[in-house]
């Protein structure tokens, strides 16, 4: 039992994810020069937003999004291809880059927008030295960052636990393969262990916390408003999952501390 003379009424954070939205086509070459659109985009809605609540409300004061655009296909050349993409968030370049792709190679790119709204739009350009790449899958997903049951700058003494954690996302269509399996860290800049227990379990604390509790890996702790590619001889999309809490139990201390 909680002490009622210790603890205030607990808040409770809880996260459902959507199923991501996957495309599989026929081939289609990519251009060999910037196409003028991209070729992939798609806005940031409640059909992909992950569904958070604060003790049954939607209203958290702070959390942040992370939407992310896989796409991949194959090199159907007899030599190594360059790819070079650009990531677009409405309608302004936020990044780019390229990578090599070995001759009848797979390829995927998994592209991370930090700090999305609803109602911001995401895209991906992608183009080629050869239209002997082709490109035929896409996906769409979105995940959260930095939850905290008070305003940016409110700093508390809480007893934090992190409860229900899932592998997110899961996509189904091509030849799917996890290349890894990360996770995210228990953040608190107020302490010398700003980041430790990465949810791979259960986490349990009792400190004083300031801003947010959580950190995803992919497209915040590394990889915000920023790619990663991964080639493969035999897996499309080949990507990056994460480690998520879809539970936190937050309560407050009613005594100084």
């Amino acid at each position: 039992m909680w002490d009622a003379k210790i603890f205030k009424t607990p808040k409770i954070i809880t996260i459902e994810f959507k199923n991501p939205i996957e495309r599989l086509r026929d081939p289609i070459p990519l251009p060999t020069s910037e196409p003028d659109d991209p070729q992939i985009l798609w806005g940031v809605d409640t059909y992909i937003l992950p569904e958070v609540s604060l003790n049954g409300s939607p209203n958290i004061p702070q959390i942040v999004y992370i939407a992310c655009i896989f796409a991949g296909g194959i090199n159907e050349s007899s030599n190594t291809q360059h790819i070079w993409w650009k990531m677009i968030k409405n309608g302004e370049e936020i990044s780019s880059g390229g990578f090599d792709v070995s001759a009848g190679y797979y390829w995927t790119l998994q592209a991370h927008f930090y700090d999305v709204k609803y109602g911001d739009t995401v895209a991906l350009k992608m183009w080629a030295t050869s239209g002997l790449v082709r490109w035929d899958y896409d996906a769409y997903a979105a995940w959260y960052s930095r939850p905290f049951p008070w305003p940016l700058g409110t700093s508390k003494v809480i007893h934090l636990r992190t409860l229900d954690i899932v592998r997110y996302p899961t996509l189904t269509q091509g030849n799917p393969e996890v290349y890894t399996l990360e996770w995210g860290y228990i953040r608190n800049n107020q302490t010398t262990y700003k980041e430790r227990d990465n949810t791979t379990h259960v986490g349990e604390y009792f400190e004083r916390w300031k801003d947010y509790v959580y950190v995803c890996w992919c497209g915040d702790r590394i990889w915000g408003n920023s790619a990663v590619r991964y080639v493969s001889s035999t897996y499309r999309p080949y990507y990056r999952r994460e480690l998520l809490p879809t539970r936190y139990i937050i309560r407050e201390a009613k005594i100084k501390v």
